[in-house]
């Protein structure tokens, strides 16, 4: 993969932590952003409405760091998996600690920002049998 690619993708994350209101956040999505993890499937649309919400209502992301397993640049499409480590504390409720696996797939925008465009996460353990 292009060094600049996943060094972008890399930045992208770190910008994606340190953001703290609804417009930084939502900068992070591709047009045709879907998402999906335990508790949501959403669009674009959706996922803008929760982050509202979120954000709106007081909510915030403590940390997240995100550990890249593999990432393969195809033209101006990337395709990243990995973990991921999340602390966020939902409006009005206690903070909320995540550990996932993920695939992403990146898409560069016109001027040159990789934009995700899908993300789908699955607990990094399963439940315990019983």
């Amino acid at each position: 993969m292009n060094t600049d690619a996943k060094q972008a993708i890399a930045d992208r994350w770190v910008a994606l932590a340190q953001a703290k209101d609804f417009e930084t956040w939502s900068s992070f999505w591709h047009e045709d952003m879907r998402i999906m993890e335990p508790g949501m499937d959403m669009d674009l649309d959706a996922f803008l409405e929760f982050g509202k919400g979120f954000f709106g209502s007081g909510g915030k992301v403590i940390s997240l760091e995100a550990e890249t397993f593999d990432l393969f640049e195809h033209g101006d499409v990337a395709y990243q998996t990995g973990q991921y480590i999340e602390d966020y504390q939902p409006p009005n409720k206690d903070p909320i600690h995540v550990e996932n696996n993920f695939f992403a797939r990146w898409v560069k925008a016109p001027d040159g920002t990789w934009r995700m465009s899908r993300f789908v996460a699955s607990p990094k353990q399963g439940p315990e049998e019983g």
